[in-house]
């Protein structure tokens, strides 16, 4: 193998191909993008301190 993509329409090197990303890879995004649900409101989670649970009936 002379370094060259084989069965490629191009006639660029390995090293020229990755050069521009610095030969780190990134894969094509998968899934359902539009999907995706907006992040909750930040700063609105409750907190509920120790000794602020309400008593709970035990489970039978």
């Amino acid at each position: 193998m002379s370094g060259l993509f084989e069965g490629g329409s191009n006639n660029n090197s390995l090293s020229d191909t990755l050069d521009p990303c610095d030969g780190v890879l990134q894969p094509p995004p998968t899934g359902d993008q539009g999907m995706a649900a907006p992040p909750p409101d930040e700063g609105r989670t409750p907190v509920i301190k120790p000794g602020e649970v309400p008593v709970q009936s035990p489970k039978q």
